[in-house]
């Protein structure tokens, strides 16, 4: 997701960031969708202007995603409505509404939601009162065009690969309006009214061999 490859990016010019996914579902599985880059641990050491191709300059990071053109592309995909781009205190999110999973799906597979090296980072599927939600954690593996980077950059910070791992930090929340009755496979809570499931990583544990990609969320009646 191109929103996701702004973190890889960030972490270029900083220590930390912390994203997060929310998923709002109704009934009838249509919802709301937002994804947040939050970059205020490390907004002091980001450049704030820089110039495009055409030596124009530009501010932030949400100026340049909507300079890429992805507001245009979502708007084209069917079932995706209501779609929002925004950057405020250090934080930079993109939200839309959904018609129902297949649209959701579509949404987080296309190309206005990823690159060539970074694909879909999760799918679902409904079976009966069941929702599956298999995270795709290839997009965090390393890869051997990265290292010289990434060498370079835990020298600057003076961290070892571990600890650089552990600052980039993952949160993905499922709200169901009927409730949820359990949850099964990747390690996960559910909210006290009984209508959230989360999700809290980091790279680090979402690139180990142990981590479990399926979440498996059964619903109330």
């Amino acid at each position: 997701m191109r929103i996701i490859i702004a973190c890889f990016t960030l972490i270029v010019f900083c220590s930390a960031c912390h994203i997060e996914q929310r998923y709002v579902f109704h009934r009838d599985f249509s919802g709301e969708f937002t994804h947040i880059l939050d970059y205020s641990d490390s907004e002091e050491m980001i450049p704030k202007e820089d110039l495009t191709d055409d030596g124009k300059e530009h501010n932030g990071f949400l100026d340049s995603l909507s300079r890429s053109g992805i507001q245009q592309e979502l708007e084209k995909m069917e079932g995706i409505h209501q779609i929002n781009l925004s950057e405020k205190d250090a934080q930079l999110s993109v939200a839309v509404s959904f018609d129902g999973i297949e649209s959701l799906n579509r949404l987080l597979s296309s190309e206005a939601m990823s690159r060539d090296d970074i694909e879909q980072f999760c799918q679902f599927t409904k079976k009966g009162r069941k929702i599956i939600v298999d995270f795709d954690t290839s997009s965090l593996e390393k890869k051997d065009s990265d290292q010289a980077e990434t060498d370079s950059l835990e020298s600057a910070f003076d961290m070892d690969q571990s600890n650089f791992d552990e600052l980039i930090t993952y949160r993905f929340s499922y709200t169901f309006e009927q409730g949820v009755q359990s949850v099964k496979g990747t390690d996960a809570t559910i909210s006290e009214d009984g209508k959230t499931v989360t999700v809290d990583e980091n790279l680090k544990t979402m690139s180990a061999d142990d981590f479990n990609p399926k979440l498996v969320i059964k619903l109330k009646k």
